[in-house]
C-alpha cells in the first residue's frame, strides 16, 4: 500500500508542477506539429565499433512528442518481436536476420534489445550538457527508470546511461529485474594528436523462470480468472546473469608541423566477464527432457567465462571525427586483433588472431562503395571468415534519396554451447562444420521512408532441434523477404507502418508469412499553444507460424512443430502531452484481448498480458 501511495504522490506532484508551468512562455516556437524545434535538438550522437571503428554517424536526440509512450525497446524497434509475455524476458525478432562476428561466442544470449555491449554506447557532439530523466509506472506492479546523461568539459566527455526494469509479471513467479548501463569518458588533447576512451558496461539480469502455463487450455476457458491461480511449469526457476565489460582504446593522430593529416594508430583492450546461474528444483523437471544429476533434489547450473581482447589499428580518419562531407573520398582502415577466453570446468582455453581489412569510397558525391573482411587464424574459431560489401547510389543527396545493393558473406562456427554443454539437464559434445551463410539484398531510401529486399540462402546452418538438442540443416535453406517502412504526415495528423514479408523453403526455419506494425496519431496544441498533446493507436500483427519454444534451463529458443500461434491483432492506445521540456503519457495495451477472447500467445505456453496500463514521465536538460 505504501508503495502505490508514494507512486501516486510522485505523479501528482509531477502533474502539478506540470501544469504550473502552462503559465510560463515557452522558449522556443515550435515549427511543426510534431514539435520539431532548433531549440530542441542542441544534441547528437554515434555508435562506432570498439574494436573495428568506422567513420561516426551523428543522429540528431530525437525531441518530438511522437515516440515518447514507445517507452519499451521492443516497441521502439520497427520489427514485431516474440516474448515470453512482458517487458525484460526473452525476445526473438520476427523477421530473419543473421549478423555474426568472428569474435569467439560462448552463447547468444536472448535479449538483442536489454543486452548492451561496448559497440552500443554512445559518443555525443554537445556544446555543454544533456540529461533526459524517465520513469514509467504500470499496472500490475511495473517500475521503469532511464537516465541518460552526457556532459562536455572542454576535451572531456563524459556519458552515462542507465536502465533499470522491475516487473511482478502476471503469473506466478514470473518477476523479472534487469540493470543494464554503461559509462564512458572521452579525452582528446587540445592539438588533437592523441585521446582516449575508458568505458565500462554492465548487464544484470535477475530473472524468474516459471517455464509457462502447465495447461495454458485452462487459462484459454477462463481468462478474466486470477491469474496468479494458474499453474505453472516451475514455481522455482531463476535465471541469473552478469556481465562486466571494461575497455581502453588510445590513439594517435598522425600530423606534421603543417597539421597535414597522414592517419591513426589506434589501440584497444578490452576485459570481459560472463557468468549465469541456473537454480530449480527437482519437481519441476518434467518440462525438461532429461536429468542427468541424480544424487540431489535441485538444479544448480552455472557458467563462467572470462575475456581479454587486445587490437590495433591504423586508419586513414580519425576515430571521433565528424563524417566528411565531400565529393569523394577515399577511408580505409586495417589491423589485427587477439582475443584470449578461458570457460572454467571446460577444456576451452582459446586464443584466437583475428586480421581484419575496411574500406569506404565516395564516388563524385553520387556513389559510394564500401566493405570490410574478417579472418581468424586460431582458436575455436579458426578459419572463419566473414565479408561485407555493398555500393549505396545517391538519387539526391540534399533530398536524403538514395538506392542499394548489399552481400554479406558467412562461413564461422556455430556458438561455443552448440558443441559443448554439460549441465543437469543437457549434455553433448559435438564438431560440427562450418555454417555458410550467404545474404543478398537491395534497398531504397528517401527521407525516412524505405523499402528492402533480401535473399538468404543457409548452409549447414545450426540450432536448437524439437528436442532440444543442436543439430546441422542437411539441406540448404533458401529465405526471401521483403520490407517496407512509409511514415506519413499531414498538419496534425500522422501515421508509420512497417509491412514485412517472408517465405523459407525450409520447416527449420521458422516465420511468420506477413506482418505489420501500424501507428497513428493526431497532434494538436491547447492552453494558447502551451501544450502539445497527440492522441494515437499502435496495431501489430503477424499471420499463424511455428513459433520457437523457450527452455529456460539454457536461456534459449528452439524448434517445435506442434502449435501454429499468431493470427491476432496486437492493438494499444495512447495519450501523450507536452509542456516544454516535459514530457507525459499514458498507454493502454492490448485493447482487443476481449475481442478475441484472451487467445493470445507468441511463445507456447506463455500469455501475452491481456490489458496494462502505463504511465510514464520524461523530462529533458539541455544546457
Amino acid at each position: 500500500m505504501r508503495l502505490y501511495l508514494t507512486h501516486y504522490i510522485l505523479f501528482f506532484i509531477l502533474i502539478v508542477h506540470s501544469s504550473l508551468l502552462l503559465s510560463q512562455n515557452e522558449s522556443a516556437h515550435q515549427q511543426d506539429s510534431l514539435g520539431h524545434s532548433p531549440d530542441y535538438l542542441p544534441v547528437s550522437y554515434a555508435i562506432t565499433s570498439l574494436h573495428q571503428f568506422t567513420k561516426p554517424i551523428f543522429t540528431p536526440i530525437d525531441t518530438s512528442i511522437v515516440e515518447v509512450h514507445h517507452y519499451n525497446p521492443l516497441l521502439q524497434n520497427r520489427n514485431i518481436y516474440q516474448t515470453l509475455g512482458i517487458l525484460g524476458q526473452a525476445h526473438k525478432s520476427l523477421y530473419f536476420s543473421y549478423d555474426k562476428k568472428v569474435n569467439f561466442t560462448y552463447h547468444t544470449l536472448p535479449y538483442p534489445l536489454y543486452y548492451k555491449t561496448q559497440d552500443d554506447i554512445r559518443f555525443y557532439d554537445i556544446n555543454s550538457t544533456y540529461t533526459k530523466l524517465s520513469y514509467i509506472y504500470g499496472i500490475p506492479e511495473e517500475d521503469h527508470f532511464n537516465l541518460e546523461f552526457a556532459q562536455q568539459l572542454r576535451q572531456v566527455q563524459i556519458a552515462v546511461n542507465m536502465y533499470a526494469n522491475y516487473n511482478t509479471g502476471y503469473f506466478l513467479h514470473q518477476d523479472v529485474r534487469n540493470l543494464v548501463g554503461d559509462a564512458a569518458i572521452h579525452y582528446e588533447t587540445p592539438n588533437e594528436l592523441y585521446g582516449f576512451r575508458a568505458s565500462y558496461v554492465i548487464n544484470r539480469f535477475d530473472n524468474n523462470e516459471n517455464g509457462g502455463l502447465q495447461r495454458p487450455y485452462d487459462y484459454l476457458e477462463a481468462p478474466t480468472a486470477n491469474k496468479k491461480s494458474f499453474r505453472v511449469n516451475s514455481a522455482r526457476a531463476k535465471m541469473e546473469i552478469n556481465t562486466h565489460d571494461v575497455a581502453l582504446q588510445q590513439y594517435l593522430n598522425l600530423k606534421d608541423k603543417k597539421k597535414r593529416y597522414y592517419g591513426t594508430f589506434t589501440h584497444t583492450i578490452q576485459y570481459k566477464q560472463y557468468k549465469s546461474l541456473f537454480t530449480d528444483e527437482i519437481d519441476s523437471t518434467h518440462i525438461y527432457p532429461f536429468y542427468y544429476v541424480t544424487d540431489r533434489d535441485s538444479l544448480i547450473d552455472s557458467t563462467r567465462s572470462f575475456s581479454i581482447i587486445n587490437s590495433i589499428q591504423y586508419s586513414n580518419y580519425s576515430p571521433y571525427s565528424k563524417k566528411e562531407n565531400k565529393k569523394y573520398f577515399i577511408h580505409f582502415a586495417g589491423g589485427a586483433m587477439h582475443e584470449y577466453t578461458r570457460i572454467p570446468y571446460t577444456q576451452l582455453n582459446s586464443s584466437s588472431l583475428i586480421a581484419f581489412v575496411r574500406a569506404r569510397i565516395r564516388l563524385f558525391s553520387v556513389m559510394e562503395i564500401f566493405g570490410n573482411f574478417n579472418y581468424t587464424f586460431l582458436g575455436y574459431n579458426k578459419h572463419d571468415a566473414i565479408a561485407h560489401l555493398g555500393a549505396e547510389w545517391a538519387i539526391n543527396r540534399e533530398k536524403e534519396h538514395f538506392l542499394g545493393v548489399k552481400a554479406n558473406f558467412f562461413r564461422v562456427s556455430p556458438d561455443f554451447d552448440m558443441s559443448y554443454m554439460n549441465n543437469s539437464c543437457f549434455q553433448w559434445d559435438t564438431t560440427w562444420k562450418k555454417q555458410n551463410i550467404a545474404e543478398l539484398g537491395a534497398y531504397w531510401k528517401y527521407k525516412d521512408y524505405s523499402a528492402e529486399i533480401n535473399y538468404y540462402v543457409l548452409n549447414k546452418y545450426t540450432l536448437l532441434g524439437t528436442d532440444i538438442h543442436p543439430y546441422q540443416l542437411k539441406e540448404t535453406a533458401n529465405l526471401i523477404q521483403g520490407n517496407i517502412y512509409a511514415p506519413f504526415h499531414y498538419k496534425g495528423f500522422g501515421a508509420t507502418a512497417n509491412l514485412m514479408l517472408q517465405y523459407c523453403d525450409n520447416d527449420s526455419i521458422q516465420v511468420p508469412l506477413f506482418a505489420f506494425k501500424l501507428s497513428t496519431y493526431y497532434v494538436f496544441r491547447l492552453f494558447k499553444r502551451k501544450m502539445q498533446l497527440q492522441v494515437g493507436a499502435d496495431l501489430m500483427y503477424n499471420t499463424s507460424y511455428y513459433s520457437n519454444a523457450f527452455c529456460p534451463n539454457i536461456n534459449a529458443f528452439y524448434l517445435q512443430h506442434k502449435e501454429k500461434l499468431g493470427n491476432y491483432f496486437y492493438f494499444d492506445a495512447f495519450v501523450n502531452f507536452r509542456v516544454n521540456r516535459i514530457y507525459v503519457f499514458f498507454r493502454i495495451s492490448n485493447w482487443l484481448s476481449p475481442i478475441q477472447n484472451y487467445n493470445m500467445f507468441l511463445t507456447p505456453n506463455y500469455p501475452i498480458n491481456n490489458y496494462k496500463i502505463s504511465i510514464g514521465i520524461n523530462w529533458r536538460f539541455h544546457d
